[in-house]
């Protein structure tokens, strides 16, 4: 997002790991930093993927927000938080690409990553 070079990406899907003020040498504040992602936000087709507990009011009302619990799913073989948000919300963007009919094959795999 610095510079808001992310602002040139077309996607179909996205998701959003994290969400707190970053390059605070090129964003004048927390708006600024916000309406980069609501800019983003605007050039995603379909849908965006970001942790509930992560995403900001401004964020979480936009359309194209699809919110995801912190712990999904725990996945034994993935350490650490951070990485268990990742699989959460990469798990959430799967199932909803397959439309819950590969749900069992998507968790397997994640359980299987190390």
């Amino acid at each position: 997002e610095y510079l808001r070079h992310f602002l040139h990406l077309k996607m179909d899907y996205a998701i959003i790991t994290s969400l707190e003020i970053d390059h605070t040498d090129y964003y004048k504040d927390w708006e600024d930093y916000q309406s980069a992602f609501l800019q983003m936000l605007d050039n995603v087709k379909e849908q965006c993927f970001v942790l509930g507990n992560l995403a900001s009011d401004t964020v979480k009302s936009h359309e194209k927000i699809t919110l995801v619990s912190e712990h999904h799913f725990d996945f034994t073989s993935i350490r650490g938080e951070h990485q268990q948000q990742n699989a959460s919300l990469v798990f959430a963007l799967l199932n909803f690409l397959t439309e819950g009919k590969k749900e069992k094959e998507i968790r397997s795999s994640l359980e299987d990553f190390h």
